[in-house]
Order: C-alpha cells, then structure tokens, then sequence
C-alpha cells in the first residue's frame, strides 16, 4: 500500500538520504522503515554512539525515523519516505523541454520518455547541455521515476535546484 505523503515536507533529506542508502545497499524497494532503523543503529553501534544519546546528525536522524515509524508503522515501505528529484543531467533536460512546452501544458515523465526517444537528448548533447555517455544513465533515472510516479506525472515537479 501506498502512503499518500510528500516526502519533500515530512522528511528532512538527511533522512530521506539515508532511507536511499538503505534501499540501494539492499538493493531492494521492499526495505521498510523498521529495516532503515535497524540498519541505522547497527551503524551507530559500530561507532560506538548510541541512538538516542546526543545531538549529532545520526541521532537526529534516528529521532526523525522513530517519528515516521510511530505514525506510519515499521512496516511501510521506506520508498516512500524519500524525496526524488532529478539528476542535474535530467534537470537539464526537463527544463529544457518545459522551456519549450506551451505554459498552460505541463510536461509529464511521459513527454520527457518521449522527446529523448525523438532525440532531444541529441539535441541536448549537441549544444554541450549533456553527454553523450550521460544518456544512458537519464534514461534509467526516468523508467525508475516514471515507474514509482507514474508516465502522468509533472517532471517539474522533480527538478533538482543546487
């Protein structure tokens, strides 16, 4: 089951960092909040720190996930208590592409999927904006957020802001 939050406004990204680590180290989207928190206190065990002594970021961290797991349960999926956003080669892209989008159509994953495949992603590469081995790599990161998100979903919304 899906839990209907926005990770952008009940998770810090540390938190949401380390639920990623966690899932990628598993390599397993079926981690739960109870694995990442059983994860985390091994890893401050063997820094000789305990969970809920001090105020260092990995305790805070703790703290944060206690929180989550009290209102959610230790067996929600950690997937979706992390915040996505898109790599700053897809941010390049969707910008891009919504650049180009007429303002009152909002460009979906979908429409990004399909201007690579009609060779945006040449485009882009051909005025320096991406590389040629860099698209491989978009391509994944976009099945992987058009598989969690949905095709419909607005790729704005993951735009990535350093």
């Amino acid at each position: 089951m899906r839990i209907p939050i926005e990770p952008e406004t009940e998770v810090s990204e540390e938190l949401s960092e380390v639920l990623a680590a966690a899932i990628e180290s598993a390599r397993d989207d079926a981690v739960t909040l109870g694995l990442a928190r059983d994860s985390l206190e091994r890893k401050l065990a063997a820094g000789g720190r305990k969970p809920d002594g001090g105020f260092g970021t990995e305790q805070t961290v703790y703290a944060e996930l206690a929180r989550l797991i009290e209102q959610f349960g230790e067996d929600a999926a950690a997937a979706d208590f992390v915040s996505a956003k898109a790599s700053e080669e897809l941010s390049e892209l969707i910008e891009a592409l919504v650049d180009q989008a007429d303002e009152e159509q909002g460009v979906t994953l979908a429409d990004i999927r399909e201007a690579i495949s009609h060779g945006e992603a040449a485009s882009l590469e051909g005025r320096g904006t991406l590389d040629a081995e860099d698209e491989q790599a978009v391509l994944a990161e976009l099945d992987r957020l058009i598989e969690r998100y949905g095709a419909d979903a607005l790729a704005e919304e993951l735009l990535r802001f350093d």
